[in-house]
C-alpha cells in the first residue's frame, strides 16, 4: 500500500457534530482505501501537522530507499548528491547490460547508491540506493566478466549487469561496492535529520494548548455519556462485569472512552 494523498477538511460526527478532520487517501494495486481521523482537541492542528510533515520527509527521501529511473539527478556527467551522500568513485567506460546491445556511459559510487547514466543522453540513467540491493556478485555473461547487482522492489527482484574494462578493474570495483554495501547495512541513511537538545521548545502548532502554547488555556471536549449509550443501539447484549474501587461494587463496564465520573455526570 501507498500513501496518494491527504487533506484537511470537515466532517460530520453524531456526537459532535462539525470537526476538523485527517482525510487520507492510499491505494493498493488496485483497491483504493479512505481513512478519516478526527481530534478530540477542538480547534487543535497539531493532527495534521504532524502527520503532513512526516509525510513530506517521506516523500523527500524517495532517493535513498527506491529505484529511480531517468531522473533529474545527472547534470553535465557530475551527479547531484543528495544531503549526508559522499562520492567514492567517478567510473567511466562502463557498460550497462540490461539491454541485449549494451550501453556505454559512466557509474558513480557513493555511501547511499550506485548511479549508473548513458555517455549519451544524462538523463538515461538509473539510480540504485544500497537499501534496495540485495547482493552485489561477479558473474559470467556473453559480453564477458560482468558485476551483477540483485535488487528487489515491491516483492519483485531486478538484476543489474555492468561491465567495467579491464577485468582487474572491474574486480576492485566489485570489492569496493560489496564493502560499501556492508558498512550501509549495519549504519543504513535514511535521509533524514533530527538534531533536538534538551532545552529546545517543541514548536507551537504541535501543542496540544493552541498556539499561545499553554496546556490547559482549552481543555478537552467533553464526551457526552447519554450519547454513548445511545450510540450503543439500547443494550442488546450486557457488558463485562468489572469492580470498581472508586465505590467499592461489582458494576457493567462503562462504554469506550467513559469513566466513572463521567456517569455521574451525564449533562
Amino acid at each position: 500500500m501507498w500513501w496518494a494523498s491527504n487533506d484537511n477538511s470537515f466532517s460530520w460526527q453524531k456526537l459532535r457534530g462539525s470537526v476538523e478532520s485527517l482525510y487520507i487517501y492510499a491505494k493498493c494495486s488496485t483497491a483504493r482505501f479512505e481513512f478519516i481521523f478526527s481530534s478530540l482537541i477542538p480547534g487543535s492542528a497539531r493532527l495534521y501537522a504532524v502527520v503532513n510533515s512526516v509525510f513530506r520527509a517521506y516523500d523527500s527521501s524517495r532517493l535513498y530507499r527506491e529505484i529511480k529511473l531517468r531522473g533529474a539527478i545527472v547534470d553535465s556527467s557530475s551527479l547531484k548528491l543528495l544531503p549526508d551522500e559522499q562520492m567514492f568513485d567517478n567510473l567511466e567506460g562502463v557498460f550497462n547490460l540490461t539491454s541485449d546491445t549494451g550501453v556505454l556511459g559512466g557509474l558513480f559510487i557513493t555511501n547511499v547508491r550506485l548511479v549508473w547514466y548513458s555517455a549519451l543522453n544524462d538523463n538515461y540513467n538509473i539510480s540504485v540506493p544500497f537499501l534496495s540491493i540485495k547482493v552485489v556478485r561477479p558473474n559470467k555473461t556473453k559480453y564477458g566478466p560482468a558485476m551483477v547487482v540483485e535488487t528487489f522492489t515491491d516483492g519483485a527482484t531486478c538484476n543489474l549487469g555492468f561491465r567495467i574494462d579491464p577485468p582487474e578493474k572491474m574486480h576492485s570495483t566489485l570489492q569496493k561496492v560489496q564493502n560499501l554495501h556492508s558498512l550501509f547495512s549495519k549504519s543504513p541513511i535514511f535521509g533524514l535529520r533530527e538534531m533536538r537538545t534538551e532545552a529546545q521548545a517543541v514548536p507551537d502548532v504541535l501543542k496540544d494548548g493552541g498556539a499561545d502554547g499553554n496546556q490547559d488555556a482549552e481543555a478537552p471536549a467533553k464526551t457526552d455519556a447519554l450519547a454513548m449509550y445511545y450510540m450503543d443501539g439500547g443494550n442488546r447484549k450486557d457488558r463485562r462485569i468489572i469492580f470498581s474501587k472508586e465505590i467499592g461494587l461489582a458494576i457493567e463496564e462503562p462504554p469506550n472512552g467513559m469513566t466513572l465520573a463521567d456517569l455521574w455526570n451525564p449533562l
